[in-house]
């Protein structure tokens, strides 16, 4: 049996927010590609909220906030 992968995906802020990445959503895969699809999540990039998206594993995704010292924030 394979063990099941969770997805984050998160959203990168402009400059002026002073960039970064926060966690906007987690699930799996097609989860996090439905959120990336929604009209919210395009109106956020449409509307400068966020400059684009990424969707990382949960593995990539804990070595890069190990790695930048990050806590993780989560919007819902």
């Amino acid at each position: 049996m394979q063990e099941e992968v969770t997805y984050f995906v998160f959203g990168q802020m402009d400059e002026e927010s002073q960039g970064g990445w926060i966690e906007l959503w987690s699930g799996s895969y097609s989860d996090c590609v439905d959120y990336v699809n929604s009209p919210q999540a395009r109106l956020d990039i449409h509307m400068g909220v966020y400059t684009n998206h990424v969707i990382w594993d949960e593995e990539y995704a804990d070595a890069i906030m190990e790695m930048v010292g990050a806590d993780g924030q989560t919007l819902h």
